[in-house]
Order: structure tokens, then C-alpha cells, then sequence
């Protein structure tokens, strides 16, 4: 009985990581089992990495707001948590707050690696097109649950004066 359990616990896994390939949205996987105490620089997974060397990083939605000229069509990287999500047939807008983060992992005695500042630079809309239905309910719960998102997206346009991302990834 404990063999069938490791083994559909295993297959589950599998099952779930080809699962995360095959969507924009990703969960992500900070290095565990850290021994000592250290802090490191982030280190994208590998889905992630042509993302992140060609994004800018240094952009804010108060950024895109000033300067769209600068900006419009090029891919951007940008944190928030979700505030609100719309869903529209096959399609999910997100509304996020902007959120700091200085791209270190601390692993030390908390159970926590990633620590967001609380201040952040204003609201940004992410929209996802192709959402699958499977993650509709899912979705429904990210602004409860305060969901935390790396954003890699392409900077399109304005809706009542907050930049919209198009996803990527």
C-alpha cells in the first residue's frame, strides 16, 4: 500500500510540472533545503530565463505612464500582487499592485525567501489570453489569497490611465 502511494504521489508530480509548461501561468519553486543562513541573487527558472535577460526590469507603472513612447511594445517585468481579476471567456485580466522586491533570496530561520516591500509604484493591468477552463476557478481566488506574480508581459496600451501588459510566458 505505501509503494502505490509513492507512486501515485510521484506520477502526480509529474503530471503537475508538465502541466505548469504548458500554461503562461507558473507557480514558482525558490531553492529549498537551504543549510546556512545566506542570501542570493534570484535565479529564474528555467522557462523563465529569455524572459528575464531580455525584460526591463528597471520600468514602473508610473514609468509607463510618463514615457509610453519609450516603453509601448517592448517586454516588461514587473511585480504585484493581484487586486482584482476579470474573466472573460476564454480571457483573464488581472489588476495588480506594483510591489518593490530587490531580487534576493534569504534563507535563514523563516520559512520565507522572498521578501516584498509593502510600498509599490501604483496599479497595472496583466491580461492573459487563452486562459484554460481548468484554471478558472483557480483564478477566481488569486485576490484573496494575495497571489504574488512576476509579471513578463509586452506593454500595450492604457485603460482609465493604468498600463496593460499582454502576458508572455
Amino acid at each position: 500500500m505505501k509503494g502505490l502511494l509513492i507512486i501515485i504521489f510521484l506520477l502526480a508530480h509529474i503530471f503537475y510540472s508538465d502541466a505548469q509548461t504548458s500554461s503562461a501561468l507558473h507557480h514558482g519553486t525558490f531553492k529549498k533545503n537551504k543549510i546556512l543562513m545566506s542570501s542570493n541573487p534570484y535565479q529564474p527558472d528555467e522557462w523563465e530565463k529569455p524572459f528575464y535577460e531580455s525584460a526591463i526590469k528597471t520600468a514602473f507603472p508610473s514609468d509607463l505612464v510618463k514615457h509610453p513612447e519609450k516603453y509601448k511594445g517592448k517586454l516588461i517585468h514587473l511585480i504585484g500582487v493581484v487586486d482584482s481579476v476579470i474573466v472573460e471567456g476564454n480571457n483573464a485580466k488581472f489588476l495588480l499592485d506594483n510591489k518593490y522586491w530587490d531580487y534576493l533570496e534569504d534563507y535563514s530561520i523563516q520559512d520565507e525567501v522572498m521578501f516584498v516591500s509593502e510600498k509599490g509604484d501604483g496599479k497595472f493591468w496583466v491580461t492573459l489570453s487563452e486562459i484554460n477552463p481548468e484554471q478558472f476557478e483557480e483564478v477566481k481566488r488569486f485576490p484573496e489569497e494575495k497571489k504574488l506574480f512576476l509579471v513578463y508581459g509586452i506593454f500595450k496600451e492604457f485603460a482609465s490611465n493604468i498600463p496593460v501588459l499582454l502576458l508572455k510566458g
